[in-house]
């Protein structure tokens, strides 16, 4: 009865470990696969996830009455999702390379997109602005950071002009034409290695407290690999069917 109950014990770390074996494994394949990162899906993700970013960094340094919302939407009309799909398929060789290979990486990450775009956003913010204001009764209440109205004897082309240069040098010009990054990677290989090892481990451990008759043993071993399987492909197919609803 004893024995039954710690072989139990050890075959249930063995059917978790076995899952999380397999998951790694599965995502390592993915990861290593280049077509996954030039795929519609991830890219449209990547897309959405990075330039709903941007919002809170333009925030500090935009007036009053500019909606996040507002922002991400003059964002999303000047750098398109097919405009950003280089950069992620380009990080996604990178990443594919440093697993691939382990140790010391740097990742470059190109951003001259937006470098290219800056100056139509920065026009775009300038009119927005311009077209949210009034001209001022009182001159001397006019503050060129946080403007609430246009000075009188500025054209409304003049006060676009000055506040798209003033949004291209606080928005862009501490931009950077690159991101780059570095990352220490193990050598993969022996890793899985060893986490291999670690599961034949607990399945040799298994046959000693069973340790007898060798069919016996072979049912608890094949039980622990059938359920850790069976478990693995449950969650898989439930991620598939939840994310293709």
């Amino acid at each position: 009865m004893i024995r039954n109950f710690l072989a139990g014990c050890v075959l249930f770390v063995f059917v978790v470990s076995a899952v999380l074996f397999y998951a790694v494994v599965s995502l390592y394949l993915i990861i290593l696969n280049k077509d996954f990162y030039a795929g519609d899906k991830f890219v449209s993700y990547s897309y959405d996830v990075v330039l709903s970013q941007l919002p809170n960094y333009f925030d500090e340094n935009l007036p009053e009455g500019f909606s996040s919302e507002y922002v991400l939407e003059v964002i999303k009309k000047y750098i398109t999702v097919s405009e950003f799909k280089p950069i992620v398929v380009d990080f996604g060789n990178q990443v594919n390379e440093a697993l691939d290979g382990g140790g010391h990486k740097e990742f470059n990450i190109d951003l001259s997109v937006f470098a290219e775009k800056r100056n139509l956003i920065a026009e775009e913010f300038a009119n927005h602005l311009m077209k949210s204001l009034n001209t001022c009764i009182n001159s001397s209440v006019y503050n060129p950071e946080n403007p609430t109205c246009i000075p009188s004897g500025v054209s409304r082309d003049d006060f676009v002009r000055q506040f798209k240069a003033t949004f291209d040098r606080k928005l862009f010009s501490q931009m950077p034409g690159r991101f780059v990054f570095s990352l220490n990677f193990p050598d993969v290989g022996n890793v899985f290695c060893a986490y291999l090892a670690f599961l034949v481990v607990l399945l040799l451990l298994t046959g000693l407290i069973v340790s007898k008759p060798f069919v016996r043993v072979l049912k608890w071993v094949m039980f622990g690999i059938f359920c850790s399987l069976i478990l693995f492909a449950s969650v898989f197919l439930y991620s598939w069917y939840y994310y293709n609803l």
